[in-house]
């Protein structure tokens, strides 16, 4: 990144939730601006083009009338100062090929993300996150502690742990070269999070409503994707790769989770003498 554009779009941008007319195109302005432009283009003609207002830093916006199976590249504009320069593909109305790259479980103290570089080298048409995009976990590792340095609660602890991982270039450069699709796990809560509390420690009641509810909203905030979804929750929806798959992305964990099978009081089997 340049010295301007680092301060401007520190977290760079991303794509998601695509469809064979529309892409989700998102990014982080920082200094409070109130007015960002985008742009998007296939090669060096211009498509179309906006302004909008960002909500608390974040810009999400949903771009319709495009074609399917089609390359597009994207930026955003503050001042004068230009973001990084996002692809994204529309998916197929039909097609023989699709190459889908599927990444999960990524832990800023245990190493570095080279491999999303891996992936984003690998030019695919779409990302499927399959969850632990954070882990909320307050422990260190090789590569530094986390931040902040103990157990996210709340929604500024939440906060500062997205900024954390979406500072590494690696995953910017795989957010920057593909849209994502993305569903959460346990990790963007905490460690063996359920509908109703949590595993480690028995997590219940108003407390866990609370930190369930930062974590949630904290994660919308970030990632690229509609703010609703087609399903029954907010994170569920249904995506037709052409003619050769459907997508179906289901919430297993917050909205169709019970309290797992042992430890903090929960069900288990019991062995037998016969």
């Amino acid at each position: 990144m340049q010295k301007d554009e680092s301060r401007t779009f520190p977290f760079g941008v991303a794509s998601g939730d695509p469809g064979p007319a529309s892409l989700i195109l998102w990014t982080f302005v920082a200094g409070g601006s109130d007015s960002v432009q985008w742009s998007i283009d296939i090669g060096n003609h211009r498509i179309q083009s906006g302004t909008v207002t960002p909500r608390e830093g974040v810009v999400r916006i949903e771009v319709s009338g495009l074609r399917p199976a089609t390359d597009y590249c994207y930026r955003f504009t503050v001042a004068g100062v230009q973001s990084p320069l996002g692809e994204a593909r529309t998916l197929p109305d039909g097609a023989d090929t699709f190459r889908l790259a599927v990444v999960s479980c990524s832990r800023w103290p245990s190493g570095n993300f080279d491999l999303y570089r891996s992936v984003a080298e690998s030019k695919p048409d779409l990302v499927l996150h399959l969850g632990d995009y954070i882990y909320s976990d307050g422990l260190d590792g090789p590569r530094g502690d986390h931040d902040p340095p103990r157990e996210c609660r709340t929604t500024q602890d939440y906060e500062r742990r997205y900024r954390q991982y979406r500072s590494d270039p690696d995953l910017r450069a795989l957010h920057r070269c593909a849209p994502w699709v993305t569903l959460w796990d346990d990790h963007e809560f905490t460690d063996d999070a359920w509908t109703k509390g949590a595993v480690q420690g028995g997590r219940r009641g108003a407390e866990w409503d609370e930190r369930r509810a930062a974590a949630t909203d904290t994660y919308r905030r970030w990632m690229p994707q509609r703010e609703h979804g087609n399903g029954p929750t907010p994170i569920d929806r249904l995506l037709h790769l052409g003619s050769l798959a459907d997508l179906i992305v289901i919430d297993t964990r917050m909205a169709g989770r019970e309290r797992p099978p042992g430890g903090a009081g929960g069900p288990h089997l019991e062995p037998r003498d016969d």
